[in-house]
């Protein structure tokens, strides 16, 4: 696969989020944050003004960062869904030792 089908794929992906009901991104803040510890601000407003492929951003780059998010959602959920179960857990366990 060459570097601008790849590039495509991390702008697909980006689009899809952004359709989903109930997310909301700032594109412009997301490339920033996102993007500003791997690429010159050159160049996060170049992809601002246009895309990722334009902006000739490595596909590495947008692979580490793809990687990145992923990564750092996928532990606040699981997180986010063990504290959630905390309560009905400690409820279980003192229903147990009254009986």
């Amino acid at each position: 696969m060459n570097n601008n089908e790849e590039n495509n794929k991390f702008e697909l992906a980006l689009t899809t989020a952004l359709r989903v009901p109930g997310v909301k991104v700032d594109r412009t803040s997301f490339l920033k944050k996102e993007l500003s510890n791997y690429v010159s601000k050159e160049k996060i407003n170049q992809a601002i003004e246009s895309n990722t492929i334009e902006a000739d951003i490595d596909l590495l780059v947008l692979d580490k960062v793809a990687k990145n998010i992923v990564s750092n959602r996928t532990t606040l959920t699981a997180g986010a869904s063990f504290l959630a179960g905390l309560p009905g857990g400690f409820a279980m366990a003192a229903s147990i030792r009254k009986h």
